[in-house]
């Protein structure tokens, strides 16, 4: 494979998850933006955390399980990324509250 198509597969790559993560936190008009929960530390690495309609205390918590043991909350699908691709390691939506008018809860790490 030369450089041309390792480049071209690469930012297509990059296209689909990017396409991904937009349609993902795309919400209703009226929904709340997210808030910044700080920062947690997990295996001497940084992450940034992000809730939607959460409280930061459990968006914190649940990404810290999520990043040391692999389990999602009861209710939640999870989806992670590559950090070759995106600095987002992983995304956690709530689909039963995907139609609420604040838009729907969820929680994402950034490394």
């Amino acid at each position: 494979m030369n450089f041309v198509s390792r480049l071209s597969v690469r930012a297509g790559a990059a296209l689909a998850v990017a396409a991904g993560v937009v349609a993902i936190w795309a919400t209703p008009a009226g929904a709340i933006p997210a808030v910044g929960c700080g920062k947690i530390t997990v295996h001497h690495k940084r992450y940034s955390i992000r809730a939607h309609v959460l409280s930061c205390s459990r968006a914190r918590s649940w990404s810290y399980t999520f990043l040391t043991k692999g389990r999602a909350p009861a209710g939640y699908d999870c989806q992670r990324y590559s950090p070759k691709i995106t600095r987002i390691r992983f995304v956690c939506n709530n689909p039963s509250t995907a139609t609420r008018r604040d838009g729907p809860q969820a929680f994402n790490a950034t490394a």
